[in-house]
């Protein structure tokens, strides 16, 4: 996670994002170019038919995009969705970006595959749900009950209710508002040796030596003869 990571490491994320983010802005339409135009169809029109149908590729909006309705992705895990817009991204309120598989033996696109990238602003309305990641260079903001399955990343200011997003990172405030992180704890100092055992007690000094014994008496003289 981001909350709490060092400098340096902030500075690797907000580098990524922009890597990315130029990535898919200088990627070239596969798609349809359109100019600013709906994203689906408008509330209650059914021509074109609702939901729109999108195949994998990467789709243009030379202006801003509004999707009033649903929107289908179909495909396979392997294939990718990108959707360019140069101007806002809004999703009106309870409408789905949904993933169906095209081949029901590998299954449906996977979230990750699936890139909405917008020079504006993103606006998703209550109840709406998008799968992918949402790459904003501006802003974006969330209404109540939004589900985003993905990432959204941006480089202005996020307005998110509780449990909205699986990951949101604002790569430009994150850092003002995330805590340093406490200094380390001291290291405990080194146990100290064990005690030597204690000396053994002096052995006390020997008896002075006895003293010699006299030498013996010489025996008697005889008294002389008369």
């Amino acid at each position: 996670t981001v909350n709490g990571a060092p400098d340096s490491e902030l500075n690797i994320a907000i580098a990524d994002f922009r890597t990315a983010y130029n990535a898919v802005k200088t990627r070239t339409a596969t798609g349809a170019v359109t100019a600013s135009s709906l994203m689906g169809c408008p509330e209650p029109q059914t021509v074109p038919p609702c939901p729109i149908v999108y195949t994998p590729g990467t789709y243009e909006w030379q202006g801003f995009a509004d999707s009033y309705s649903d929107v289908v992705l179909v495909g396979g895990p392997d294939d990718v969705f990108v959707f360019k817009i140069k101007g806002y991204f809004t999703i009106a309120a309870l409408k789905e970006v949904r993933l169906v598989a095209a081949d029901a033996s590998v299954g449906p696109p996977v979230e990750s595959n699936v890139v909405w990238h917008a020079e504006n602003y993103v606006t998703m309305g209550a109840g709406a749900v998008i799968r992918g990641t949402i790459l904003s260079g501006a802003a974006i903001s969330f209404g109540a009950g939004a589900k985003v399955y993905g990432r959204a990343l941006c480089e202005g200011f996020v307005v998110v209710p509780a449990g909205v997003v699986d990951e949101v990172y604002n790569l430009k405030e994150i850092a003002a508002r995330t805590p340093s992180p406490p200094p380390p704890s001291p290291r405990p100092p080194p146990p100290l040796p064990p005690a030597p055992p204690p000396s053994p007690p002096p052995s006390p000094a020997p008896p002075p030596p006895s003293p010699a014994p006299p030498p013996p008496r010489p025996p008697p003289r005889p008294p002389p003869s008369p």
